[in-house]
């Protein structure tokens, strides 16, 4: 009953993940690939959103594959991310000749990637989705950080608070709907770590 946790995904990827016969080989959803402490999961949501539900696959390839087979069997939508994305992603924070420009503001800020732990067989399809986010702890720093920062920044608070690369502020009450399939992974990590526990007792 652990495993069987797709019933809030997309109708696609319910389709694809519990199809024995799919053929294109398909490694997990976005969502399983990364752990999130809870503090950053609605951070985590709000950059990502339905990024969380794109599948993995090997290539490009073999996402074409997965496509033509749900428009055939009419089994809903998907979208597959490549294990390895074409194109070089710049992470948040790495060092240039001046250092990152919100290195100096001050505690809350850091770059999202440092806040989930990754595989490192993820690690380059993680960065190339979460890579440009930078975490802060309220949207006055982001707004600082945004004007003064010539580079394609995302800003994000922990409570999933955000202002994109182009200047679009989100947020408001209500929370971000994405962080319950974050939530879900954190409950079933959780309950497969008592289970082992109870075996080794």
């Amino acid at each position: 009953e652990l495993e069987h946790e797709y019933d809030r995904y997309a109708q696609g990827v319910q389709s694809v993940m519990t199809d024995g016969d799919f053929p294109a080989s398909v490694l997990g959803v976005v969502a399983q690939m990364i752990e999130v402490p809870q503090a950053f999961e609605r951070a985590v949501a709000a950059v990502l959103r339905d990024k969380l539900e794109y599948m993995v696959v090997a290539d490009t390839g073999a996402g074409v594959v997965a496509v033509d087979y749900l428009t055939q069997a009419q089994s809903g939508h998907g979208n597959f991310v490549p294990l390895r994305p074409k194109g070089e992603t710049q992470v948040s924070g790495q060092p240039d000749s001046n250092g990152p420009v919100w290195a100096t503001v001050g505690k809350g800020v850091s770059p999202l990637m440092s806040c989930v732990a990754i595989s490192s067989e993820y690690r380059q399809m993680i960065e190339a989705l979460l890579g440009n986010a930078v975490l802060v702890p309220n949207l006055q720093v982001g707004l600082e950080l945004w004007n003064g920062n010539a580079d394609p920044h995302i800003y994000v608070t922990p409570q999933g608070e955000m202002i994109s690369v182009l200047g679009v502020v989100s947020g408001g009450s209500g929370g971000v709907a994405e962080a319950v399939l974050l939530e879900r992974r954190r409950e079933i990590r959780g309950l497969h770590q008592t289970i082992s526990r109870q075996d080794e007792t």
